[in-house]
Order: structure tokens, then sequence, then C-alpha cells
């Protein structure tokens, strides 16, 4: 066979898309030296999001790593020998390779490394060998691991840090070695409880320098509450934030109040492609400043969040204060029932108007939140024509949707509704009326049975995705496939016996397409009734996750909220 001259970095890229599946990835590499080495780097890009896998695949990669451990770094060897393998020859230098580091994952491996490893007595047990002291050994193991990456040259790409009561401090960093592992650091991801800042020396030491020391950030997630002015954390944030040149994706979870510095900072990052809200309470109403000059922004999500109420007298009084700070306001939202109206209800250079509100958002994701019907009503309509997905899920939403979204989102494909209301229940003809769905949701915690039975004679003809997050007997079902004239490909729906079944076998002869059924009730996968082996073998049909259907319909939009 004649010598392949497919270049190398064409058989790279090809590899990368294999990155997840490392199964196929160690089958590949032993084809031949040149595929190894190409591999070996792929396969320990991310050693610690593989660690959840299992217990042994957790304690053979902590092994494989104390191995590379110089006699400086193996500060237990004194008391606790068996903390350290043997020598191995290794053929690669594995801790050059890392790119995403876990500092979390990486102690609690550690830890249990330690718990398996060390040599405990009964007499010592209670005394020496407690909590405390297991934590003290795993901390001092997991500073000498760190120091082993920065040694060895690992660019991280990524690092996610948290910070809790029970986890140490993060390992001190000399300032040398932040510009040679993390200066091109794309992903930073933040988790740290109600405690302060100060209370984390090394923490706050290392946050310092990356406000300092890095501009390339692009995707940013904080996790923290923001209850005390003196903890540092929002002066450390607002540093971190405003250094970066191309953030494009911003999530934060404030657990209450956000400081309105971090929102201010908002306004001025157009490169913004994703910005989403996490139970955070936005002092008044929601601030749509923060949407002027997000022209690049695409995803829009906000989950349990909260805004205040106040009467329209307490609005208007203060959209009629003539203000020319480029800061946010107390109060953001237009006074008026339409987006239209914002340019004309006020002459205020606080509340924006729709034609200076440039973002062209594809997904809105509304969640749980407690908002005013005035803040989702203009949120959809200033999305318009760009709106392709949107989902209102367990969000007040019947006053909203009194008319169909074709009238201002006339290109939505994928659309999740929770029925929150029996009125709800008979508007959704007229709510999905004149769309091309895709995918359709519908989520409600109580019987829908009157609804369910009438579905199918208006759903779209385009619809190829169903999901039945909700409550309906069998014969609601029958009525359902019976009267649809789109063809189905994947189903998601409630499940209580085989009744149910019947009817989907039924469906799915008919109609060649229908081949993804994810079932959220009484099957398992080692059930054996009768109908379900007809479905198996009488049918194209395979019965999946239902995150897999999710997936298939939206890749990129299912693969951030699930997959994230």
């Amino acid at each position: 066979m004649a010598k392949s001259t497919f270049p190398i970095e064409c058989i790279n890229e090809i590899f990368k898309h294999f990155e997840n599946d490392t199964t196929s990835l160690h089958s590949c590499l032993l084809v031949n030296r040149l595929w190894c080495r190409t591999i070996i780097p792929i396969l320990w890009r991310k050693p610690f999001s593989l660690m959840q896998r299992s217990i042994k695949f957790s304690l053979s990669l902590i092994e494989i790593y104390l191995l590379f451990l110089n006699e400086e770094e193996k500060q237990l060897r004194k008391y606790h020998p068996e903390l350290y393998p043997i020598f191995k020859k290794v053929l690669f230098n594995y801790p050059s390779f890392l790119k995403e580091f876990y500092y979390e994952t990486m102690f609690s491996s550690i830890k249990l490394w330690v718990k398996t490893t060390i040599t405990i007595t009964s007499s010592q047990f209670d005394n020496q060998y407690n909590s405390n002291y297991i934590n003290k050994i795993s901390h001092r193991l997991s500073q000498s691991l760190f120091k082993m990456f920065l040694r060895n040259n690992a660019k991280v790409y990524l690092l996610n840090i948290k910070s809790f009561e029970n986890n140490p401090d993060f390992p001190y960093l000399p300032k040398d070695s932040f510009s040679t592992s993390f200066s091109n650091l794309k992903i930073f991801q933040f988790s740290v409880d109600s405690q302060p800042l100060y209370n984390l020396p090394n923490t706050y030491s290392f946050l310092k320098s990356l406000s300092q020391s890095c501009n390339t950030l692009s995707h940013i997630f904080i996790d923290s509450y923001f209850n005390n002015n003196d903890d540092g954390k929002e002066e450390i944030f607002f540093n971190i934030i405003k250094s970066q040149r191309n953030i494009k994706k911003f999530i934060i979870n404030s657990h209450g109040n956000i400081p309105k510095s971090i929102l201010n900072l908002l306004i001025n990052q157009s490169s913004l492609v994703l910005l989403h809200f996490i139970d955070t309470k936005f002092n008044n109403l929601f601030p749509f400043e923060i949407l002027l000059n997000c022209n690049n922004l695409k995803f829009l999500l906000i989950v349990n969040c909260h805004e205040l109420e106040h009467n329209n007298n307490t609005i208007n009084n203060n959209n009629s204060n003539n203000s020319n700070n480029t800061s946010l306001s107390s109060h953001t939202i237009p006074s008026s029932h339409t987006i239209t109206s914002l340019s004309s209800s006020s002459s205020s250079s606080s509340s924006p108007s729709p034609k200076n509100i440039k973002c062209k958002i594809d997904t809105l994701h509304l969640k749980n939140n407690h908002f005013l019907p005035l803040t989702i009503s203009n949120l959809i309509q200033l999305s318009g024509i760009n709106l392709t997905t949107l989902c209102l899920d367990r969000t007040t939403s019947y006053i909203i949707l009194s008319k169909p979204l074709s009238i201002h989102c006339p290109n939505i494909t994928h659309l999740i509704l929770t029925l929150d209301s029996i009125s709800f229940f008979q508007s959704v003809q007229s709510i999905i009326s004149n769309l091309n769905l895709k995918y359709f949701g519908i989520r409600s915690f109580g019987w829908t049975n009157e609804l369910i039975s009438d579905l199918g004679n208006y759903l779209p003809i385009s619809l190829k995705y169903l999901e039945l997050s909700c409550f309906f007997d069998y014969e609601a079902l029958y009525m359902l496939l019976k009267n649809c004239k789109c063809k189905l490909r994947g189903l998601i729906m409630i499940m209580f016996n085989d009744d149910y079944l019947k009817f989907i076998i039924d469906y799915a002869k008919i109609n060649d397409e229908f081949n993804l059924l994810g079932i959220d009730g009484y099957l398992a996968e080692d059930d054996e009734s009768s109908f379900l082996k007809i479905l198996k073998e009488e049918t194209n049909v395979k019965i999946v996750d239902q995150d897999e259907i999710k997936f298939e319909s939206s890749p990129l939009y299912f693969d951030y909220l699930y997959k994230r």
C-alpha cells in the first residue's frame, strides 16, 4: 500500500471531531506512529472532564500524573511514600498537553487517591487520619500537581475554579507562571459561595493577575453572591470584564442583586453573542440598555430572575427625567404596552428606542422568571423577524401571547410553551398559526386531554419534533396521531402504560420518517412488554434519551442548554 501523503494538519483536524469519543480514538492511535502522535495530545487535552466517568479511570489518571513529579514536588514522601507510584517509563509528556483545567475535579480525584492509597491502621484512624487530615494531605498533593503542570508548560485555554467552604484555596501561582500558562486563556468559569474573597488569598491573587495580564477571554461564567460590597468580588470581577477585548459569551448567576457596575460594562460589549442571566434580581426592571450596543447578540437566556414591580406613575416619573448619563438608569422599561411606542412615549435618553437596539436575537429562552408581562412582550417583539427559537418555560405567558406570534416573529421554527391558563389552552391554535415550526414543545402540570385531542388538527405541516411534557390519556394521543398532517420524526412524551405504545406503533407503521421516541414514565431499558418488543421488531423507532431528540432538532441551542 502506498504511503499516505494526507497532510498531518488535516488528520489532526479530523481527529479533533472525535475528542469526546475516546473509544474510537484509542483504537485509531494503534494504527501507526503518526496517528498515535496526533491522537495522544487530543486525548490528554481535557482529562478532568473524563475523571467523572469512573473511580477506576480517575485513579489511573492521577497515578500517571504523579509520575511526573520531581523530587522537590514530592513533599509528602517522607511521611507517606505509598502516595507516589513506582516510577514507570512514559512515552509522552502528558501534562504538557493539558488545555482544560478543573481544579475542584483534580482535588476530588486526589482526595480519592489519598483515601485509597494511604495505609491506615485501626489505632490511627480516629485520631491522625480523620477527615481534616485527609483534606490537608490532598491539598498539598494538589499544590504539587499544579506546580508540575506549570513546570511542564501546559497552555490552558479553559479554567474552572470552584471555591466553596469544603474546597481548598486555589494553589499559589508565582507571577512569572501566569504569563506562561494562562496568558491565552479563553474560557473562565468561576464559582464562589458567600464567603469573602479575602478569605481565599491565593484565589484573590490569581483573579487580580487575571484582570491585569489577560485580555483574551471569550467565555466568562461567574457564579457568585454579591450581597456584601466589601468582600472584594464586585471590584475584582469588574476589572476582569473591563480588561477583555472580545467577550462572546457572558453568563452570570448572582444569587440576588447584580452590581450595577457590571451591568454598565455589558453596554459596551459589542462582541457578545450569548448573554445568560441566572437567579438574578434586577434593580426595579429589566435593563434594556444593555442591549443597545450588542450588535452581534444571538442568544439571550434569562432563568429564575426577578424584577420589582412599580406602578406606572413611578415609571413615568422616571421616564420624564432628562438625563444624559450613559450608565444604567433605575427604570429602563418603556411605559406603554407595545415596543412601537418606545420612541414616542418619552423623550428621555434613559429609555432606548427600538431603532437604537441593534441586536438580532435568534434565540430567546425565558424560564421561571418573575417579570412583568410587558417586559416579556418587549423582549419578544424586539427580537422580531430574527427570532427562530423561543422558549417560555414556566413564565407567565397567556397575557403576552393573546395574538399570533407570526405578527412580530414570523420566522420561529422552535417553540416551547408552558400552558399556565385554561384560556391559553384555547389559544394555542392562534398562537402557532402561520409558523413553519420544526420543533414544538408543550409543558403543563395539569391534564390536557382536550388540547392534545385537538392538537393534531392544527400542527403545521413543517413540524418534525413534538414535545408533550404534560399529562393526557392514551385516547387523546390516539386522536392527535390520527389527525396529525405533519410527518413527525421524533416524539417526546410522558407515558404510563402499554396503551400509549399501541397507538405509537400504528403511527410508526404509516410514517416511515418517525424513528425517535423519548419517554418519561414507566419504561425502563430492560422492560420486556409485548408492545415494546413489537415497537423494536416491527418499526424503525428507537427509544432514546429525550436530550438526543432535542439536540438533533437544534444542535447549537440544545447543546448549550444541556451540555454546557
